[in-house]
């Protein structure tokens, strides 16, 4: 399956960064998907299940940060609750979430522009199913980041959000050629990077006293909460602050995105 031509960028005439590779993948199986999906999806309960034993942070502009580090690994989860006045419903906000996500410009905007981000859909199975591939090409850098990154989105019931799981795919996890056709590529290392990250969108009740049975449950007072986490298996040569602010710059973009927030300067 040639994917060359897969989601072209539209300024690869304004610079000189790496030009879009020619990219031939094998055709992934469904049963292969709903499997890197259904691990991806008990990795993500199983950190969330471990915040108790993470490190909580000071808020920041609203989002509370945990994070753990362990030998060169990082995980965070950064989370922010918005009032019914700052959204319209659970269900438009996360389908602007998902549409940002499906979108490789969009994708690409949520990081820094120094990373120089693209991304390229390789397959869709339906409308809650990518496979996705990544590059980055940071400023100053004489390497390319790559990957091959599953999406998948799992709605919560009753309209009241999803989650979506980005999950990065071990290199002998499934077939990918790629051939760099321009000479600033071919003199650059690359590097494969196997991380996970998600946005989790979910309308749940204001305050904790709202579960109880005195309160009808169609009266009860609603919040927004949007959790932007991940995990990256390989921190380079970064400290947990870089990527701590790294993240931070991410989720405030999110909230952005999602016409939650105010634009950023």
């Amino acid at each position: 399956m040639d994917h060359s031509v897969a989601a072209p960028i539209e300024d690869d005439k304004k610079d000189h960064r790496v030009q879009t590779p020619m990219l031939i993948m094998d055709e992934m199986s469904v049963e292969s998907f709903n499997k890197f999906a259904q691990d991806a999806q008990r990795t993500f309960e199983a950190f969330v299940a471990s915040r108790h034993h993470m490190i909580t942070t000071d808020t920041a502009l609203g989002w509370t940060c945990s994070h753990v580090a362990k030998d060169n690994s990082f995980g965070y989860y950064f989370e922010k609750s918005f009032g019914h006045s700052s959204y319209t419903s659970a269900s438009e906000v996360a389908r602007s979430a998902w549409q940002t996500l499906t979108s490789p410009e969009r994708h690409s905007k949520l990081y820094a522009p120094a990373l120089h981000t693209r991304f390229h859909i390789m397959q869709q199975f339906d409308n809650n199913s990518y496979v996705l591939y990544r590059t980055m090409e940071k400023e100053g850098e004489d390497s390319i980041t790559t990957a091959l990154i599953i999406m998948t989105r799992i709605p919560h019931p009753n309209d009241s959000g999803c989650l979506i799981i980005c999950k990065g795919l071990r290199r002998e996890e499934h077939t990918l050629h790629v051939e760099f056709r321009d000479a600033i590529a071919l003199q650059k290392k690359k590097e494969w990077r196997q991380s996970m990250y998600w946005i989790n969108v979910e309308e749940v009740p204001l305050d904790d006293y709202n579960n109880s049975e005195e309160v009808c449950v169609e009266n009860q007072e609603k919040k927004l909460k949007v959790v932007h986490g991940g995990i990256m298996n390989n921190m380079g040569d970064r400290s947990r602050s870089f990527w701590l602010f790294e993240n931070l710059q991410i989720a405030l973009r999110w909230e952005q995105n999602l016409g939650l927030g105010e634009p950023l300067s």
